[in-house]
């Protein structure tokens, strides 16, 4: 991985894969996807045929040379003042230190990271009154979303980058709740590169972005929902554990959980002769995540085999040594996630120890058949996209 990070190895590489993937990937791919007996699914559309395998071989490319955000989560580099209206830069303060606890707390000590001052965005509903950053109304709901992008990639900034798109479509839905909460977190890295933000980095962020929902914009938590995709949806289930396990003082849970193809193990050990990992290789685009460097970058000092028996890195891990009581005391959680993932089994694990451990009343899985990765914020997975989020928002409550 990374082999072609320098130049001018790598500008050659970039060169070899645009025009063979103009010239002979995409023609390829196009001419196959055009007769519907040899697309991935049956049910598959030519453009999605198309952009999973496009976003498949992006992602490949990129870790190839250097994956980057399209703004990176550098506080730095934010956007402190976004051109429109709707958006709002917001910064705020560490996690107090005395609610860093138990286990965490060495592993933070173990990886060097400690909480640091971090930023996110507002993002009201277009047209609605208000300014997106003002201080929480009278009984007010929010949602507070962590993004995806395997802890690498991607951001909170809500235009040009994976959620934008995902956060006013869903807002649109919406009766009951105007603005979102795109809270930033660090970003991890790993040889080659400088070793930097190794877990718990993010969930320390995340926890300092919750705690400013609380106690300076002032709602209330049974008024929070949290969610997440992909990476995010493993940091919002790591965020509320958390909770859960160590009570910090003025932490309360929060109201709700909503995880969109959460990424709950790191370490694939559902990988049998017919698990989703191998059978559902061709139709899902996150595999380049599993190459090693998303883990690697996670653990930090950890060693090695913690990506497949630490429950903070792989809750859905079958090698964990202790299963029971894993998730008790979260939130009612809604889970979605399309049966042509490559995480499917370690979905279906997670869902069972969920169950078990808060009661089939407070879980709502949805296995959508034939979507792909994190379908719901792909503005080119329709009708699934918009139906999900239709469903959620009347679970959540926000009609």
């Amino acid at each position: 991985m990374f082999g072609f990070r320098n130049q001018p190895l790598r500008a050659v590489y970039f060169t070899y894969v645009v025009v063979t993937g103009i010239f002979l990937r995409l023609p390829y791919c196009f001419l196959r996807a055009s007769i519907p007996s040899l697309r991935t699914r049956p049910s598959w559309t030519l453009k999605r045929e198309i952009m999973t395998d496009v976003m498949r071989n992006l992602i490949a490319t990129l870790l190839m040379i250097r994956i980057r955000p399209l703004r990176a989560e550098d506080p730095k580099r934010f956007v402190t003042n976004p051109p429109t209206e709707h958006i709002a830069y917001t910064r705020y303060e560490p996690i107090p230190e005395n609610l860093i606890l138990g286990e965490v707390k060495g592993l933070g000590d173990l990886n060097r990271v400690k909480p640091e001052p971090f930023c996110g965005y507002w993002i009201k509903l277009k047209g609605a009154a208000g300014k997106p950053d003002e201080k929480a109304g009278h009984d007010e709901k929010v949602l507070m979303h962590l993004h995806g992008g395997g802890y690498i990639a991607t951001s909170s900034y809500p235009e040009g980058d994976g959620c934008g798109n995902f956060y006013h479509d869903l807002l649109s839905q919406c009766t009951s709740m105007w603005r979102i909460f795109s809270c930033g977190y660090r970003l991890s890295t790993s040889p080659p590169f400088p070793a930097t933000n190794a877990f718990p980095a993010a969930l320390f962020d995340a926890l300092a972005g919750y705690y400013h929902l609380l106690h300076v914009a002032g709602f209330r938590a049974e008024n929070v929902s949290i969610s997440g995709d992909s990476a995010g949806g493993h940091l919002a289930l790591a965020l509320t554990r958390y909770i859960a396990l160590y009570r910090p003082a003025g932490l309360p849970m929060p109201g709700r959980l909503v995880l969109l193809s959460p990424t709950v193990e790191w370490e694939i050990t559902h990988d049998g002769p017919h698990a989703s990992f191998g059978r559902n290789l061709s139709s899902d685009y996150c595999t380049p995540f599993f190459w090693g460097y998303v883990k690697r970058s996670l653990l930090g000092n950890m060693p090695d085999e913690a990506a497949a028996t630490s429950p903070w890195i792989s809750p859905g891990s079958l090698r964990l040594r202790e299963t029971q009581g894993l998730f008790k005391g979260l939130p009612k959680t809604y889970v979605t996630v399309g049966d042509a993932e490559i995480l499917l089994d370690a979905y279906r694990t997670f869902r069972d120890r969920l169950v078990a451990d808060i009661g089939e009343e407070n879980v709502t899985y949805v296995e959508v058949a034939d979507a792909t990765h994190d379908f719901v914020t792909q503005d080119w997975h329709e009708p699934e996209r918009t139906n999900s989020m239709k469903e959620i928002v009347a679970w959540a409550g926000w009609l």
